[in-house]
């Protein structure tokens, strides 16, 4: 089955009051920064009541930019567990991908000088290593930091997420990028 679009108020969509994903205000600054550069592009998905499964962001972000109305894909046809179980499938899905530096770097270099401030707003924070999060600064302080950041090797704190064993590894760039990372000790942390 496919959801229906509707155009409803935003008063009539509602949060889900259960939500166990915590949004924090640089996520919702970053989608209203989006937003406003690009246009609401991807619309929020609710059940048959307009309550929110999937674009609890993205409703926030469009509260704070004051819209009144939104499209809103409405999954009427699943049952309340499979709305349950997809709420928390897609805010879990985020957490298995990774970022490939080297094609982000790239990414960067070829828009260069069409970097603009609302990107800069969605890309600050992903080098630690920068110094700042100027549009201008952006491409070449990514460039330095992706270029030390090859020959760091890092001592990890890595947590399984079934059995929540822990343990503590040095890690290469080349390991972290090929997901390759095996627990070098067994004792669990205390």
């Amino acid at each position: 089955m496919e959801p229906t679009i509707k155009r409803l108020p935003i008063d009539e969509v509602s949060p889900y009051w259960r939500n166990p994903r915590r949004i924090p205000a640089e996520a919702v600054e970053a989608v209203k920064a989006s937003i406003a550069s690009y246009g609401y592009l991807q619309p929020v998905v609710v059940d048959a009541d307009h309550v929110i499964i999937i674009g609890h962001t993205r409703y926030t972000a469009l509260r704070k930019l004051n819209v009144g109305e939104i499209d809103v894909a409405v999954a009427d046809y699943l049952t309340p567990g499979q709305v349950k179980r997809l709420r928390v499938i897609d805010n879990r899905t985020s957490e298995y991908t990774t970022w490939d530096f080297d094609m982000l770097l790239e990414e960067l270099k070829i828009l260069g000088e069409d970097i603009d401030e609302s990107d800069s707003v969605l890309l600050k924070g992903l080098f630690p290593e920068l110094e700042s999060d100027s549009a201008e600064n952006v491409v070449e302080e990514t460039e330095r930091a992706s270029e030390s950041w090859r020959y760091v090797v890092p001592e990890v704190e890595f947590v399984c997420p079934t059995c929540f064993h822990e343990w503590e590894a040095t890690v290469t760039r080349e390991e972290v990028m090929a997901q390759r990372i095996e627990p070098k000790t067994t004792e669990a942390k205390k």
